[in-house]
């Protein structure tokens, strides 16, 4: 399956792209996601730590390593920050 992950803000602003699409295995995890994005952005790969991204599916924000299920949404942005 193929699944598209979105970057919002400085991640999107470091890679350079506003997207890519990930061909997976079904279902695939928030953490088999993390690690394809790892190697496909190994400069990058703290970028998608937990500690410095979120991550939302279906535009809803997650704190647990779901399941991701073929059209779903994926997105990875900064943690948000007040000021």
């Amino acid at each position: 399956m193929t699944i598209r992950v979105l970057f919002f803000a400085k991640i999107k602003e470091s890679l350079g792209v506003n997207f890519i699409d990930l061909k997976l295995t079904t279902p695939t995890s928030i953490e088999e996601i993390r690690n394809s994005l790892f190697c496909e952005f190994i400069e990058n790969k703290s970028l998608f730590l937990p500690k410095n991204s979120l991550v939302a599916v279906n535009q809803e924000i997650i704190t647990e390593n779901i399941m991701i299920n073929q059209n779903d949404e994926v997105a990875f942005f900064p943690p948000v920050t007040g000021g």
